[in-house]
C-alpha cells in the first residue's frame, strides 16, 4: 500500500529542479499512506515526475522501493495496492516463456512491472488479481498510463491545473498546496454530495479533476500532449463489470455443489490475502462477512489471530443496536483469536470529529466513518500494519435489508393509488417505534420510497439519498444534479429487482461509499485493509450463483451462513444484522450540540455562501427537538462544512 503522485508538463515549462520541487509537495500530503520511504523520477525532458510513497508489506527491503524500471529499462511504474497472486504469476510467465527469470526481489511490484513488460499492460492486468492503482511510463512508445483496479479499491484522481499541466494523485490532498492548483470547487458536485453524502466518481469536488472510473485506465500520448482542462482524454475499459454481471449464466447445480464450491475458493483466496511481511489482523464485529473471514484464517494458522471490535461502552441500554462487542467477543472466543474491544467514549468522538476533513480530503458524511477512523487508528498502534475486512460480501451476497424490501415494494406498490402511497408512506414515517436513531431514519427513507413504488430506480434512489431535490439546502436553487443510475440498463430488464439493487450497490454506493470510507481511513494511518470478497475469482462465483443461493425464505446471504455453519454454532450465526451504526442521531443532541450549532451559526453559513441558512434552521430544530430525526441530513451538512472550514484554510 501506497501514495503515488505525479505530473506531466508540456516541453520546457520547469526545469528538473522545479519538477522535484512540485513533486515534494504532493509527496507532503501523502506521507501518512506510505511512512516507510520516497522516490521519484523523472525523464531527460524534464517534463515528467513520477513520485510515491511506500507502506512496506511484502518485501521490505530495498529491492521493493518505487519508483521501478524494469529489467529492459522500458516501463516506469508507481504502483499503490496489493497484487494477491504475485507468486502463482512469477510462475505462469516463466512457464508460458520456458525461462528461468532473474528476479531483484519478492515484490509484488517487480512482478508486476516485468509481465508488463513480457506480456503487455492488458493481459497482465486480466491475470493479476488484486486492488491497486498506478502509473506506467512506457519510455519506448512515450506513453503514459494510469490504471485502476476492477472495483474502485484503490483510489486515482487526475486532471489539470491552471498552466494544464496534468496531474495524478491518490488523494486529492497532494494538489491542494501546488501554486498552479486553482481549488475551485465545482458547484456539480456540491449537488451530489447533498444527494448521496459522497461525490461519486468520475466527479471529483474540484473543477478539471475526476476520479478514474473503476476498471479503467487512461493513455497519455506524450509526444503530442494537447490534452487540456476542456478536452480530457478519453478513459478506456480494461474490465467491464456491466459485462461481467450481466453475461453471467447462472450456474445449475445443488445446493451443496455452490456451497463447497464457494468454500473452497474463500480458503485458497483467504490464505493469498494473508501472505505479508509484516503483522496481520482482521476487523471482526460478529456479522457474517467478518466471522466467516476470521474463521478461515484462522483455522489454517498455527497462531492465534488477532482481531478488533468497536464497543460503545457508554450506551447502557440493553437493546442498544449499535454496540456488537460483546457478540463480537463471543464469536472471537469460540474460534480462540487474540481478540480486542476498542471503545469509542464521548472524549474519542470529540477528538476524532476534527480530523474527519483530513482524513477524507473530500466531503464525506458516513456517520460510521467515526467508529472506521477511530477502529483503524487503534488497531494500527497495536503494530498491526494489515488488516482483513468482511467488505463487499453484502453487495455480493444480497446482505443489506433493501435486497429484500425493494423488490416487495415494487412488486406491490405499483399497483397502489398515489393517494393511497401518499397514506402508506404517512403511516410508516410515523410507526410508534423506540427511537433507535439510524432505525427511525430508515424508515423515514422506507417511507419516501413507499410513495414512488411504481419505479424501481426511483425507489432505489429513495432509499440511498440524503435529499432527492438537495437544491433545497442549496443557496443555488437552480442547481441541476444528474443521476449516477441508467435507467436504461439491461439489469432492469434481464434480471430480479434484488439482483438490480445488488448491482448498483457494486458500481456505485460500495465504490463511492464503503470502500472510500475503509480506504481513507485505514491508510490516513499506514494500515493497509484487505477484501477477499472482492477478489475477483469470488465476485465472479457470486455473480453465477442463482438468487436463491444468496436470499432464501426471506433469509440474507443464506449461502454465506451455510458456510459459516462449518466454522461457528448456530447461536453465533443466528444474530439480527446491525451493520457499522453509530448513535449519531443522539450524539448531535449530546456531546456533538455545541460543536453542531457553532458550525451551522447564521453568520458562518451566510458568509460562506453554499447553503440556504433558513432550510438548515429548520432541520437543525426539528432533530434537537426530537420532533423527527435528521441525523443523516444533519451529518452532511456538517461534514460539508467542517471540510469547507478546513479547505479555505489550506
Amino acid at each position: 500500500m501506497c501514495g503515488i503522485f505525479g505530473l506531466i508538463s508540456k516541453k520546457n515549462t520547469f526545469n528538473e529542479n522545479e519538477l522535484i520541487n512540485k513533486v515534494i509537495t504532493m509527496k507532503n500530503a501523502l506521507s501518512h499512506r506510505g511512512p516507510d520511504s520516497f522516490g521519484f523520477w523523472t525523464n531527460e525532458e524534464s517534463n515528467v515526475v513520477l513520485g510515491h510513497t511506500r507502506l512496506a508489506i511484502i518485501d521490505k527491503s530495498k529491492a521493493g522501493n518505487q519508483p521501478m524500471i524494469s529489467k529492459s529499462n522500458r516501463y516506469v511504474i508507481i504502483f499503490n495496492g496489493e497484487i494477491y497472486n504475485h507468486k502463482s504469476l512469477r510462475n505462469k510467465l516463466s512457464n508460458e516463456l520456458n525461462q528461468n527469470i532473474y528476479w531483484e526481489g519478492n515484490s509484488d511490484t517487480e512482478t508486476l512491472i516485468e509481465s508488463i513488460d513480457r506480456w503487455g499492460l492488458e493481459k497482465t492486468l486480466s491475470n493479476a488479481y488484486g486492488m491497486f492503482a498506478f502509473a506506467l511510463l512506457d519510455k519506448i512508445k512515450n506513453k503514459l498510463f494510469l490504471v485502476r483496479d476492477r472495483f474502485g479499491e484503490k483510489p486515482l484522481y487526475w486532471g489539470f491545473d491552471k498552466l494544464n499541466n496534468l496531474i495524478f494523485a491518490s488523494e486529492i490532498s497532494a494538489f491542494k498546496n501546488l501554486e498552479t492548483f486553482p481549488c475551485h470547487i465545482d458547484e456539480k458536485a456540491v449537488g451530489l454530495f447533498f444527494k448521496y453524502g459522497y461525490v461519486p466518481y468520475p466527479k471529483c469536488i474540484y473543477k478539471n479533476i475526476k476520479q478514474l472510473d473503476p476498471g479503467k485506465f487512461l493513455e497519455i500520448n506524450l509526444n503530442e500532449y494537447k490534452y487540456t482542462s476542456t478536452k480530457f482524454p478519453q478513459e478506456e475499459t480494461w474490465w467491464d463489470l456491466n459485462k461481467k454481471f450481466i453475461n453471467n449464466i447462472k450456474i445449475k447445480e445443488s445446493d451443496e455443489f455452490h456451497i463447497n464450491h464457494l468454500e473452497k475458493n474463500l480458503q485458497s483466496v483467504i490464505n493469498e490475502f494473508s501472505l505479508a511481511d509484516v503483522p496481520i489482523g482482521t476487523f471482526l464485529s460478529g456479522g457474517i462477512d467478518s466471522s466467516l473471514i476470521t474463521a478461515i484464517l484462522q483455522s489454517t494458522s498455527k497462531r492465534r489471530i488477532k482481531t478488533f471490535t468497536i464497543s460503545f461502552p457508554e450506551e447502557k441500554s440493553k437493546t442498544n443496536p449499535f454496540d456488537e462487542s460483546i457478540h463480537a467477543t463471543n464469536v472471537a472466543n469460540f474460534l480462540g483469536t487474540d481478540h480486542l474491544n476498542i471503545p469509542l467514549t464521548e472524549k474519542n468522538i470529540i477528538e476524532i470529529i476534527p480530523k474527519m476533513a483530513d482524513v477524507y480530503s473530500e466531503p464525506f458524511s458516513d456517520p460510521s466513518q467515526i467508529p472506521t477512523t477511530l477502529l483503524c487508528e487503534s488497531v494500527r498502534n497495536q503494530n498491526i500494519i494489515v488488516a482483513l475486512s468482511g467488505d463487499g460480501g453484502d453487495e455480493l451476497f444480497g446482505g443489506y435489508t433493501r435486497h429484500k424490501f425493494i423488490p416487495i415494494i415494487f412488486k406491490y406498490g405499483k399497483y397502489l393509488r398515489p393517494e393511497f402511497r401518499k397514506f402508506l408512506s404517512f403511516s410508516i414515517e410515523n410507526l410508534p417505534i423506540p427511537e433507535f436513531g439510524l432505525n427511525k431514519d430508515k424508515l423515514q427513507k422506507l417511507a419516501n420510497a413507499v410513495q414512488s413504488s411504481d419505479n424501481l430506480i426511483n425507489i432505489y434512489e429513495n432509499i440511498i439519498s440524503l435529499w432527492n431535490s438537495p437544491n433545497k439546502v442549496l443557496l443555488n436553487k437552480n442547481h441541476k444534479v444528474f443521476n449516477i443510475l441508467d435507467s436504461n440498463s439491461q439489469i432492469y430488464q434481464d434480471f430480479f429487482p434484488s439482483e438490480s439493487i445488488m448491482f448498483e450497490d457494486i458500481k456505485n454506493y460500495l465504490v463511492n461509499d464503503i470502500l472510500c470510507k475503509i480506504d481513507r481511513a485505514s491508510m490516513h494511518f499506514g494500515l493497509e485493509t484487505r477484501a477477499p470478497f472482492l477478489d475477483k475469482r469470488i465476485a465472479e462465483i457470486a455473480f453465477k450463483l442463482p438468487l436463491k443461493m444468496k436470499i432464501r425464505n426471506f433469509e440474507s446471504k443464506w449461502i454465506l451462513k451455510k458456510i459459516l455453519n462449518n466454522y461457528l454454532p448456530k447461536n453465533l450465526i443466528e444474530t439480527r444484522k446491525k451493520g457499522f451504526s453509530v448513535p449519531i442521531s443522539k450524539w448531535l443532541r449530546g456531546p456533538l450540540n455545541e460543536w453542531c450549532n457553532d458550525l451551522l451559526s447564521e453568520e458562518l453559513i451566510k458568509k460562506q455562501g453554499y447553503l440556504d441558512f433558513k432550510e438548515i434552521e429548520k432541520i437543525r430544530i426539528k432533530h434537537m427537538s426530537g420532533e423527527r430525526d435528521f441525523s443523516a441530513k444533519l451529518w452532511a451538512i456538517l461534514m460539508w462544512q467542517n471540510w469547507l472550514l478546513t479547505h479555505k484554510n489550506k
